[in-house]
């Protein structure tokens, strides 16, 4: 499991997906279906295509 400390600009111990959970939970106003969609975009990629979206969203 990827954890937001494994970020050199981060200390923070949350799993990466909880992370991002709660970012696109915060920015669609609490829209579970909007988060989902997000989400769900994830699935598809490499680990290394979620690192660095991670970086553009939540840094």
């Amino acid at each position: 499991m990827i954890k937001l400390s494994s970020f050199d600009w981060s200390e923070d111990k949350t799993p990466l997906r909880d992370a991002l959970w709660n970012h696109y939970m915060n920015t669609s106003n609490k829209d579970t279906l909007s988060t989902l969609k997000h989400m769900n975009a994830f699935k598809t990629m490499s680990g290394d295509e979620i690192k660095v979206e991670a970086e553009k969203v939540l840094h």
